[in-house]
């Protein structure tokens, strides 16, 4: 009778274990739309109740994150937060707003300094590599023949080594030159666009 018991405990822990995992990586992966639904929910909520400088507060954290930094941005909370604390009486709904404030200012600073990583990984990511460059459809026709030409001069049935040798260097350097005159294409065109519009 004990086992029946044992045997759901045991096959329910690893299903519950699951569950914990998929909730957690979906939170992990919806962070920062559950940080910004919740500033702005305390937002909504300082406006509704007349505490405009709990919304002010949560905007300038905010840039201070995004610009200097979390540390700098949460300090900046921190003493908001100490500044809300001493300016008016110790009653319930202040001290609530106090620390619905101090939840926003911390919730900002996050938001802004993640805002302010990611385009920094993005602006590193796109150093590291460089766009996909399209050829025109004749230079990869021409690149194939002339490959073709210099493996048929390389491994020819018959004609002189010297011959073929000067065939086959021949073709390699209009290979090339086809190459830099498409190079210096598409830095012309770069530069053009470039310019200013005026």
């Amino acid at each position: 009778m004990v086992k029946p018991d044992m045997h759901l405990t045991s096959s329910l822990r690893p299903r519950l274990s699951d569950m914990d995992g998929t909730a957690v990586h979906w939170i992990w992966l919806h962070m920062n739309l559950l940080t910004a639904i919740a500033t702005l929910w305390i937002c909504a909520w300082a406006a509704s109740n007349g505490k405009v400088e709990i919304v002010t507060g949560v905007f300038v954290v905010g840039a201070l994150g995004y610009f200097l930094g979390l540390i700098v941005g949460a300090s900046c909370g921190l003493v908001f937060f100490a500044m809300s604390l001493l300016s008016s009486p110790l009653t319930r709904n202040n001290l609530t707003a106090a620390m619905l404030g101090f939840v926003g200012y911390c919730v900002a600073a996050w938001l802004g300094y993640q805002h302010s990583e990611k385009k920094r990984m993005k602006a590193a990511r796109a150093q590291l590599t460089h766009p996909d460059q399209i050829l025109p459809w004749d230079m990869v026709n021409e690149v194939r023949t002339s490959l073709a030409a210099i493996r048929y001069l390389l491994f020819p049935m018959h004609e002189s080594q010297d011959q073929k040798l000067n065939l086959a260097t021949q073709e390699l350097s209009r290979l090339e030159s086809l190459f830099n005159e498409c190079e210096w294409e598409n830095q012309q065109q770069l530069k053009k666009e470039s310019q200013p519009f005026w």
